[in-house]
């Protein structure tokens, strides 16, 4: 009942932006009924002035990037990519290495 009702409300409250948006062809749209939000990608400065002044847009935030630091090759990066304890102790790869692989 709180899922249907929560799409319920998004479809009804985001339809006329969405019906708004779907007519600009540079745009990307992706909408979220659970947060009542929507998604746009490739909004230029004007189109961004026309949705911020809209009365049934509360807000409009740009969404950040977190850059990915660079992997490093270590020790302790090729112990986490070996066999987890239990694997170990279960005798799993002695079972493996006879064929056995559960197929």
């Amino acid at each position: 009942m709180l899922v249907t009702s929560l799409k319920q409300h998004a479809s009804l409250s985001q339809e006329p932006v969405l019906d708004f948006l779907t007519t600009k062809s540079s745009v990307t749209v992706k909408s979220f009924w659970i947060s009542n939000q929507v998604w746009v990608k490739n909004v230029d400065a004007k189109l961004l002035e026309v949705l911020a002044v809209r009365e049934d847009i509360i807000e409009v935030t740009e969404v950040g990037s977190v850059p990915l630091e660079q992997s490093i090759n270590s020790k302790a990066a090729q112990q986490i990519c070996s066999n987890e304890w239990g694997i170990e102790r279960i005798g799993a790869p002695e079972v493996w290495g006879k064929g056995n692989t559960g197929n």
